[in-house]
């Protein structure tokens, strides 16, 4: 979460007023990459204020109702409220904008095997309860990294475009024969509310898309099972797997791939933030945003590739 698009406070609390939302107070969230976000506070109640950035209006009514699903399962969203026009989302100065409840708990302070244990059964819940929505209505146009990797290339060492050309190789030997289904395709720890060893909730699904399932837990897994310096920890990657397979256990071929998507999910991310990192350059001097490095994940898709066959 961050903020690209600056507003002063009188306007905020004008457009929170839209959903019925007598606010008092703002401040803007720094963290993310995507999207203008801001915690609205209204007496003892909290509330997220998001206007978006690159989704049009079309992609975050698909984004409102895939939440009022995932709500009616019982998965922990925060459903955005209701727009005095009758819609969940509106739009200010051309963005698509939407208010939603501040659901308690934080992002966890520190991986633990039952954080990872937990995880991976919510998130295998997640992809049960998405798959009895069409994916055709629920999936949203993900992000090219291939495209994005071409772009890109001329600027890297020739080690890091040997790695990424490697990378889409062994991903590509598996098209076509892993479960697909809708992902969240960003579930990092920092997506995710904790409170007191419990989930509490699950944020930001602007990156939902149609995909192999393993994308998803690979994406996840290069998150949450990390060490402290960043390397990846197989430990906690058994504790998160266990926990996904309590629910869906992986078949034959899925097991296969996972170095192979472990590599890719990191390749993904590498050239999301490579991107972002690039553009920051241009962004005006009153933008507020914290981005992730880029060599987090570069270091992890170079990792994965050492420990293939």
């Amino acid at each position: 979460m961050s903020v690209f698009t600056p507003l002063d406070q009188d306007t905020l609390i004008e457009l929170c007023s839209e959903f019925g939302v007598q606010a008092n107070r703002t401040r803007p969230i720094s963290e993310g990459v995507e999207n203008s976000n801001w915690y609205v506070s209204a007496g003892q109640t909290e509330y997220v204020l998001t206007l978006f950035e690159r989704r049009g209006l079309k992609d975050v009514r698909v984004l409102c109702q895939l939440l009022e699903a995932l709500d009616d399962a019982a998965i922990p969203v925060a459903l955005p409220l209701m727009h005095e026009l009758d819609a969940r989302c509106a739009v200010y100065i051309d963005k698509p904008m939407i208010l939603s409840p501040r659901l308690p708990g934080s992002s966890p302070s520190s991986i633990t095997p039952a954080v990872c244990q937990i995880m991976g059964s919510v998130l295998a819940k997640l992809h049960s309860a998405m798959q009895q929505l069409p994916s055709k209505t629920f999936a949203l146009q993900s992000y090219d990294a291939e495209n994005a990797r071409d772009r890109l290339l001329p600027s890297l060492p020739l080690e890091h475009k040997k790695a990424l050309y490697a990378t889409w190789q062994r991903h590509a030997k598996f098209k076509n024969k892993l479960p697909k289904g809708l992902i969240h395709g960003d579930l990092f720890s920092d997506n995710t509310l904790w409170e007191g060893g419990n989930l509490t909730g699950l944020l930001d699904f602007t990156e939902t898309s149609y995909d192999d399932l393993l994308m998803d837990l690979c994406i996840t897994g290069n998150d949450f099972c990390r060490q402290f310096d960043g390397s990846f920890d197989a430990s906690l990657w058994g504790h998160l797997l266990s926990g996904y397979e309590s629910v869906r256990e992986l078949f034959d071929v899925e097991i296969e791939a996972i170095n192979p998507y472990l590599a890719m999910a990191a390749a993904r991310f590498w050239m999301m933030r490579l991107e972002r990192e690039v553009d920051q350059s241009d962004q005006l001097p009153e933008v507020i945003t914290e981005l992730k490095p880029s060599s987090v994940m570069r270091d992890l898709c170079l990792e994965h590739l050492s420990h293939s066959a």
